[in-house]
């Protein structure tokens, strides 16, 4: 395989488990991972900055990322709107888990507003692959909800976090591909229409126009 491919995998592997286990990762551990690449030690150094620049925290180091213009202003106004919502123990999200589990609703409910504030963080792992914030925060949320409701399938309510933040990870990860398809798409399609000749400018636009219309 690859090497860049193979060192593109092991990134994500590690940038998503870190996610699930409260956005915290060990140097021991990106060693661990890397070691099959025999990275050098400069080169760990620019793996590990990378990694806090996605607000994911190293040993003990915290870490944050800092949105500006649309996207920051929107994350405000959205954090600002959860305030109120009490911020749930381990031990309540488990017994959330449990009773989600065997189907009651109620603590579905509770489950779902224990873990919309990591949505946002989750979001900002993904935020400079061009769709915007919103976007990928509505998209969590909707997987979340809908992970709510299929625990019944989990054997263990301590596993049940995990397969909420992969489903969050999954549909954004998603998202953020049929973006990248829907652009490819449009700009294939303004190619063909001069049989192979760069598109013009007004070419692209009616493309992109057509497959709005398409999607409705």
């Amino acid at each position: 395989m690859d090497r860049e491919v193979r060192f593109g995998e092991i990134l994500e592997k590690l940038k998503r488990d870190a996610a699930t286990n409260g956005f915290f990762t060990t140097s021991e551990e990106i060693e661990s991972r890397f070691a099959e690449l025999k990275l050098a030690e400069d080169q760990l150094d620019q793996v590990r900055n990378y990694l806090i620049s996605k607000g994911i925290a190293i040993d003990e180091e915290a870490a944050d990322i800092t949105l500006t213009g649309e996207d920051g202003s929107y994350l405000h106004l959205y954090l600002e709107e959860l305030e109120d919502l009490p911020d749930a123990t381990d031990s309540e999200k488990l017994a959330y888990a449990i009773g989600a589990m065997a189907g009651d609703v109620s603590a579905q409910r509770n489950l779902i507003q224990s873990y919309l504030k990591d949505v946002p963080q989750i979001a900002k792992l993904y935020s400079d692959q061009g769709v915007p914030l919103e976007d990928l925060i509505g998209e969590g949320n909707v997987a979340l909800s809908v992970g709510a409701g299929m625990l019944g399938s989990q054997e263990k309510p301590e596993d049940c976090e995990g397969m909420l933040m992969k489903m969050v990870m999954d549909a954004m990860e998603e998202l953020v591909q049929e973006d990248l398809e829907w652009l490819t798409r449009t700009v294939i399609k303004g190619d063909d229409t001069e049989g192979g000749d760069d598109a013009t400018d007004e070419e692209i636009a009616q493309a992109a126009l057509d497959e709005d219309s398409d999607k409705e």
